[in-house]
């Protein structure tokens, strides 16, 4: 993985192509709120446009924002006059100069869109039925990791999830469940990304995180508890960090008042 970075209004964890920009079969898009972007496959298959909108031309462009207006319920937009070409409508002093489109707010799905059109130049849509991830929680840990010159990468997992239990800043994604290890993943989608970055494995995903916890299993360090996400440490816990799990809650507790 070689970067995580800010592009207006999203977040995108990847591989960098030699020109720069993302590869897109690389890499994971979020928007601000945290839901996931994917690349409309069937967009390409219906209109069977050139893959990159820099190389559309005016034609292509306007059938791109007639299934914008449709995609996005885009009210009262009169788009007849737009007249560019794709390398006009990505550049960055691009101006729509249409006002239904200028009072939309930058949050809007709209722009989130169109965001991804100029910088990851593709059509991407918002995948609405997945757990949205928690961007300040990964952008605080990305920090966190780059900015420590010695950050181990091939810590192990149990110990990636024990510092985070041991973390008040990450109590928001994962928590403990009682006072003798027993922990719950909160967040998986958010947690897995996280470990991703320390792994620069962009592909994780939860499913191949718990196939890594799997691998523990058996040995005396962490174990599968009853629920859903959730966890148990073997070994002896307030002899591994110096407190028990409820002191350590009841500590993040204290520093939240």
């Amino acid at each position: 993985m070689d970067s995580t970075e800010w592009y207006e209004t999203v977040f995108v964890v990847g591989r960098r192509l030699n020109a720069g920009t993302f590869d897109n079969r690389n890499c994971k898009v979020f928007d601000k709120n945290g839901f996931h972007w994917v690349v409309e496959e069937q967009f390409y298959i219906r209109f069977k446009l050139p893959e990159d909108p820099c190389k559309w031309n005016q034609e292509q462009v306007h059938t791109w924002i007639k299934w914008a207006e449709n995609e996005y319920n885009l009210k009262n937009v009169n788009t007849d006059h737009l007249t560019v070409n794709g390398k006009q409508l990505t550049s960055d002093n691009f101006c729509w100069n249409i006002a239904a489109l200028e009072i939309k707010s930058p949050t809007d799905d709209f722009w989130t869109h169109v965001c991804l059109l100029k910088t990851m130049h593709k059509v991407y849509i918002k995948q609405k039925d997945e757990e949205c991830i928690d961007i300040p929680t990964l952008l605080n840990y990305k920090n966190k990791m780059f900015s420590t010159s010695d950050f181990n990468h091939n810590i192990e997992i149990w110990r990636f999830l024990l510092n985070l239990l041991t973390d008040s800043e990450y109590q928001n994604v994962i928590e403990w469940v009682d006072n003798e290890g027993t922990f719950k993943i909160i967040k998986p989608n958010t947690v897995s990304i996280m470990w991703g970055l320390v792994k620069n494995n962009w592909k994780m995903d939860y499913s191949k995180m718990a196939a890594a916890l799997r691998y523990h299993y058996g040995k005396g360090i962490i174990e599968r508890a009853k629920g859903k996400f959730v966890y148990k440490f073997s070994g002896d816990i307030k002899s591994m960090i110096g407190h028990s799990p409820l002191d350590m809650k009841n500590m993040f507790q204290q520093q939240s008042v």
